[in-house]
């Protein structure tokens, strides 16, 4: 569903490009480079152990950077990027307020990064254009180490990034520009969390026997910031 969401979106900009191209609208394409993670996600649990409350919780935050390539038709934009990003899974505890030695393990990651933006651009002066911005992001993960181990199945990472902020062009020249872009994002909960809600769920409530048990995911968000350099076509 979600990679159908994206070639939706797809075929709209390469129809908006065909009629730009029969109006005074004009194509561009270039590369740069963006930094960005997922400062967010994962799961929240509360259960009862003889009358003795408990929390504990998992987080996997990661940040990191990456490269890209872009295509553009004036108010659409699409791109593929490759990124990897360093971060920590942690988990952490409590018991009647008090916190519990939190455990943590090193997480890389890598992905391929597919967006369509939709902006408006409008000229400040001859050299320069903003944009307010919004866009759909389909992170596909290629690799997950946790610690010193690969992890599968990996694509239960996968997430659609909703995307919103905005940007500005820099004309070098009639045929270059600078293009920087800022960007908040958030995702819902991926397969692993929604996986792990049920799956903690069964092993505390049937396996472990605790009481009041209640699981919660987390909203994924983070920053994308992008800096590239785009020539007209």
């Amino acid at each position: 569903m979600k990679k159908k969401l994206f070639y939706c979106f797809l075929a709209i900009f390469i129809s908006t490009g065909i009629w730009a191209q029969n109006t005074e609208s004009v194509f561009s394409a270039g590369f740069g480079i963006f930094a960005g993670g997922d400062l967010g996600g994962g799961l929240k649990l509360t259960f009862s152990d003889d009358n003795v409350p408990y929390e504990a919780a998992y987080s996997m935050p990661y940040f990191g950077g990456g490269i890209y390539i872009f295509f553009d038709a004036k108010y659409l934009e699409v791109s593929l990027g490759y990124f990897k990003g360093i971060g920590a899974r942690t988990w952490k505890g409590s018991s009647n307020g008090v916190d519990m030695e939190a455990l943590s393990e090193k997480v890389e990651l890598t992905s391929l990064n597919n967006g369509l933006l939709f902006k408006y651009p409008f000229s400040i002066t001859d050299n320069l254009v903003i944009f307010p911005a919004l866009g759909v992001n389909y992170q596909s993960v290629l690799s997950l180490r946790i610690g010193d181990i690969y992890a599968e199945p990996y694509e239960f990472l996968n997430a659609v990034w909703f995307q919103f902020g905005g940007g500005l062009d820099y004309h070098i020249s009639q045929k270059m520009y600078l293009r920087l872009k800022v960007l908040y994002a958030l995702r819902p909960k991926t397969n692993l969390e929604i996986s792990d809600i049920a799956d903690y769920y069964y092993m505390y409530n049937n396996i472990f026997g605790y009481s009041d048990v209640k699981t919660e995911g987390k909203l994924g968000h983070g920053p994308n910031i992008n800096l590239a350099l785009g020539f007209k076509l």
